[in-house]
């Protein structure tokens, strides 16, 4: 099925959303001894631990679909695979060929929504990974960076609208613009794809 940029933005960013939602929902679950741990991360912290998580799922579905990504290493030392907070840092890794995603335990509870949106949902609305438009991951990381997550009254975290985006300067990058940064950035890896048959 053939979507537009604006069609695409608003199927990854309602699976997005509610992935994000899962993860708090989960955190605000853990048993109190744990939630303690929890607490004193900053509201920045956990936004961006979640928000990375919902970009490695996208990505190593992308790159996947093109035939990238087939083993750890080919991914493993990327700035997007940096390593969060302990508590929140969603890993994937690969194994026999097979892509598993290790949860850490505050965020156990989140694991099925993160699949059944990101992974099974982005397929039953249609979305043909290897299709879509290298620009996608540049729109989700600025719909990402417009939401926030905030303490609400009772210390819960919750989902809010937030202003990083603007402040940063962050805004939806042309289609066009990012073709060439994406293809630049993936030739070295083509490259060394076809040289070595195993990779």
């Amino acid at each position: 099925m053939e979507f537009s940029d604006s069609e695409l933005a608003l199927r990854f960013r309602k699976r997005a959303r509610r992935a994000l939602l899962a993860g708090l929902a989960a955190l605000n679950a853990l048993p109190a001894e744990r939630k303690k741990s929890v607490s004193k991360l900053t509201v920045e912290v956990v936004h961006e631990a979640l928000s990375v998580a919902v970009l490695r799922f996208v990505v190593l579905a992308l790159g996947r679909a093109r035939g990238l990504f087939t083993d750890e290493p080919s991914f493993a030392l990327g700035r997007l695979f940096v390593a969060q907070h302990p508590l929140l840092d969603v890993r994937p890794t690969v194994a026999g060929g097979e892509l598993r995603w290790l949860f850490p335990d505050a965020l156990s509870a989140a694991e099925s929504a993160f699949r059944a949106e990101l992974e099974v949902g982005l397929a039953s609305d249609g979305i043909d990974f290897g299709q879509c438009g290298a620009e996608l991951v540049g729109n989700l990381y600025e719909l990402l960076l417009g939401e926030g997550v905030l303490r609400g009254e009772r210390g819960l975290l919750e989902l809010a609208s937030g202003t990083k985006r603007k402040q940063t300067g962050t805004f939806f990058t042309p289609r066009a613009l990012t073709e060439v940064v994406v293809s630049r950035a993936l030739e070295p890896l083509e490259r060394l794809r076809n040289r070595l048959p195993g990779l």
